[in-house]
């Protein structure tokens, strides 16, 4: 990648169509449609390292962002709070060997990402692992919940009555667009999908997992519509590479999705320069430039989250071992809103065998309930040690610069789709549409 270090002065050109503040998601999609485009792109960040608040750190990076004393660094304007407890620092594994993904999400096999990543062979720069195991937490115990007829048929927790029910759902779900299911759909679509399901007599354990887990709801107030698509999404999404609805990027999902955009950003001549600050037309190592767009990442929303570094035999878990999603509906642990909890083990190439990464988030400012969700995740697992966690906050970073354009990360979106979303919203600001969003490079490919 082409890139230039702000500890070295080099030569840089002096003219730029757009300046892109930032290496998030969708500031690099952003910056990469444009440079496939023709547009002379410089791409900064005040950060040392790609990724922005979609970041994947190690062990020494985690401890140097903890350590941060400067409230008004670039660094710490990302998070609300941070604290770090690392009870016997001799017992880590080396530094290097753990990547800690700072804003996990879904990967759909069926998604606008993944359509992008596969049109423009960006995929190349990228390896994924299956992720098919989804779990409600209930008053009794872990429920695995049931993707589709197979799940659903093969369930021991379901009686035949609610196998039928819940199937006649499903066969809705995927056909609730065409004219037989008009009347009943446009009678809910805008009533929250707790009433449409309440019609079709679910139960309260089946119902949390559409609301919580396939639409990854935090509260039960999501629309019928929103609803709807999220859940066929889901579905959708199975079969398309194998029994799973999703795929895991490895080392660590969003930051290494945000570095494949700028790797395929810098082959179309954009300059990179990381640890570097933009003021008016001058650059923090005092080079000057000019430029026709200038935009910004900020970000949106709020998110509290806590990443455990766990060694341990899990075999009496549930869960699969290189990757889960278990969902703490709201009110069972004392939380407002549904936790997730994402349990990554060594096939995510996130850490060493033997070791996982467990992921714990909610929207809002909401730790409280994080110490018994953590008891009851771990609660089976022999000989376990809790080796570090790292508790923090993202929330919004206001954009104080009139001039630059915000490009929004979007923390509470459940999937990447949206920064793809995002960064069509921008590209139509300087090419006034987006019919030609990767259209270049995606024709080149096919001929090729």
């Amino acid at each position: 990648m082409r890139q230039v270090s702000t500890m070295q002065h080099h030569a840089l050109p002096e003219n730029y169509d757009v300046v892109i503040e930032g290496t998030g998601l969708p500031e690099a999609i952003f910056a990469a449609a444009c440079a496939w485009s023709g547009k002379k792109v410089f791409h900064l960040d005040p950060l040392p390292f790609y990724g922005g608040c979609w970041t994947a750190l190690n062990l020494d990076e985690i401890r140097s962002l903890s350590n941060t004393t400067e409230d008004d660094s670039p660094l710490k304007r990302q998070y609300k709070y941070l604290d770090l407890s690392i009870p016997e620092p001799d017992q880590l594994p080396p530094s290097r060997s753990c990547s800690i993904d700072l804003s996990p999400r879904l990967l759909y096999c069926r998604s606008e990402m993944i359509d992008l990543l596969v049109s423009t062979k960006m995929s190349q720069y990228l390896e994924f692992i299956a992720l098919g195991d989804f779990w409600l937490y209930t008053d009794r115990g872990f429920l695995k919940v049931p993707s589709g007829r197979e799940d659903i048929f093969a369930s021991k927790d379901l009686d035949l009555s609610t196998k039928r029910k819940t199937m006649k759902f499903l066969k809705f779900v995927l056909a609730y667009d065409e004219e037989e299911n008009y009347e009943m759909y446009h009678e809910y679509a805008e009533k929250p999908l707790s009433t449409l399901l309440s019609a079709f007599n679910l139960t309260t354990d089946f119902t949390d997992s559409l609301i919580h887990v396939l639409a990854s709801s935090a509260d039960k107030s999501i629309s019928t519509s929103v609803g709807l698509v999220r859940i066929r999404n889901h579905l959708s999404s199975l079969s398309v590479y194998g029994s799973f609805p999703c795929l895991l990027p490895t080392y660590g999902g969003g930051c290494e999705l945000s570095q494949a955009f700028c790797r395929a950003a810098a082959v179309k001549g954009a300059v990179y320069m990381l640890n570097a600050t933009l003021n008016g037309p001058y650059l923090s190592n005092g080079d000057r430039i000019s430029y026709q767009h200038h935009f910004r990442g900020v970000n949106q929303g709020l998110v509290s989250f806590r990443v455990l570094l766990v060694k341990a035999q899990i075999e009496k878990l549930p869960f699969s071992r290189d990757g889960s999603v278990v969902v703490f509906p709201p009110d069972s642990m004392g939380n407002k809103n549904a936790i997730t909890v994402r349990v990554h083990g060594s096939g995510t190439c996130e850490c060493p065998k033997g070791y996982f990464n467990v992921y714990i988030s909610t929207k809002g400012d909401q730790i409280d309930a994080f110490d018994s969700v953590v008891k009851e995740i771990l609660q089976k697992a022999e000989d376990h040690s809790v080796l570090l966690a790292f508790t923090y906050i993202q929330g919004c970073n206001a954009n104080d610069d009139t001039i630059a354009v915000p490009i929004v990360n979007n923390l509470e979106s459940p999937t990447y789709d949206d920064a793809i979303s995002e960064a069509k919203r921008l590209y139509a600001k300087v090419f006034g549409e987006h019919n030609s969003f990767f259209k270049v490079e995606a024709t080149e490919n096919e001929s090729s």
